[in-house]
């Protein structure tokens, strides 16, 4: 995931570390693949990480939700559904489609 910071220009966001994952990693505290952001009417960027590379499988249980505060670019809080969804949920959803 990038920031755009001018008309040809990018860096990471938040940072190179959450986004250097590859297979093997840990995915807990890195975008494994980000599918959407939005920034809500305070100022927050949400970002949701599927952590399902190819659409296949979600890798190391490492899906969640991530909040950021954008006056800071601090994450505030990370939402992990370890207990919510199982490592196939990604797929089923899109197998149904």
């Amino acid at each position: 995931m990038v920031e755009i910071v001018g008309t040809d220009a990018c860096r990471p966001y938040p940072d190179e570390q959450w986004n250097s994952w590859k297979e093997g990693d840990e995915g807990k505290n890195k975008w494994v693949c980000v599918q959407a952001v939005y920034v809500d009417e305070e100022n927050y960027l949400w970002v949701v990480d599927p952590a399902c590379p190819n659409m296949e499988q979600v890798y190391d249980n490492s899906f969640k939700l991530v909040k950021f505060n954008l006056a800071t670019n601090i994450i505030e809080r990370v939402y992990y559904f370890e207990d919510v969804l199982s490592d196939k949920s990604y797929w089923l959803l899109f197998r149904a489609w």
